[in-house]
């Protein structure tokens, strides 16, 4: 805090192997009390895996105030309805080909896929599609978004991309610190 003036924020707190470093006494104590001396300025959020979340809660819960929020995993179908709703709003729609298609991408890569990367990626397809029509000076029939836009490896470029992952914070960089 003293170095990069921070007074507030929310710091994130991954727990892993929580059952092993419980017997760490010493350290918890002085945990807890950082927890306590900054609990006016921080909220502080603990991250834990499925296996370990109970154990967290029950024994967090003891010197914190918790609150238990579980993510909710999309379902295929509902990421399509998304991507349909982006299409139209510029006059474009899936043909049954294109959505079987885009089921079968998002289902292969379920663990990688964020809602932010399926939008950067449908963002890039309708720049690609009305580019490609523009500079054609062709339109395409109908109005249906082409099952070529929606290739594999378009797909995996955007959705795998760091860059498209958004983060919780921030990171201080050697340049900002010089400033």
């Amino acid at each position: 805090m003293a170095r990069y003036q921070v007074s507030q924020g929310v710091v994130l707190i991954h727990l892993d192997s929580l059952r092993q470093r419980r017997a760490e006494t010493v350290w918890w104590r002085r945990f807890f009390r950082q927890l306590h001396r900054y609990r006016k300025q921080f909220l502080f959020l603990f991250q834990a895996g499925e296996a370990e979340a109970d154990f967290a809660w029950e024994w967090l819960g003891r010197e914190c105030f918790c609150r238990k929020v579980e993510p909710v995993r999309r379902k295929t179908q509902e990421y399509i309805q998304s991507f349909e709703a982006g299409l139209e709003k510029y006059g474009l729609q899936l043909g049954e080909k294109e959505r079987v298609l885009l089921g079968e991408l998002l289902d292969r890569y379920r663990d990688r896929l964020t809602c932010h990367g399926l939008e950067k990626w449908q963002q890039a397809l309708l720049w690609e599609y009305f580019l490609e029509t523009q500079s054609g000076g062709q339109s395409r029939g109908g109005g249906t978004l082409p099952a070529e836009y929606l290739s594999e490896e378009k797909f995996c470029r955007y959705i795998g991309s760091e860059k498209d992952k958004q983060g919780i914070g921030f990171e201080v960089t050697k340049d900002a610190a010089k400033k």
